[in-house]
């Protein structure tokens, strides 16, 4: 299923990512009704947020960041200030760590 309203949050400057909260990108994404508060409470599987880049990558001023999916065009605004918050901007390339770090084994 779709969301009514999709929209596209731009980068606001340009520079490498730095860092992303991603505790916090998952905290919006349920104010937008992609998770629960509490036990119990519906999910809309057409809301949610795609992030259109990763931690270490660069995006020049008004790129996409975040894609947007909402039920009303009033709650895709009222999240973008908070999105904007969960990353952190550098102007030199940011160290990113690996993906995996390690095998275990039996």
């Amino acid at each position: 299923p779709a969301a009514p309203v999709r929209s596209m949050l731009d980068a606001p400057r340009s520079g490498y990512i730095e860092g992303i909260q991603s505790e916090q990108i998952g905290l919006v994404s349920m104010q937008l009704g992609a998770g629960r508060f509490k036990k119990g409470e519906q999910i809309d599987h057409r809301t949610g947020l795609v992030l259109q880049a990763k931690v270490g990558e660069y995006r020049k001023a008004g790129e996409p960041l975040v894609e947007i999916h909402a039920r009303t065009d009033a709650e895709a605004s009222s999240v973008r200030d908070a999105l904007l918050a969960c990353y952190s901007w550098s102007d030199a390339p940011a160290t990113v760590g690996p993906l995996v770090y390690d095998t275990i084994r039996p």
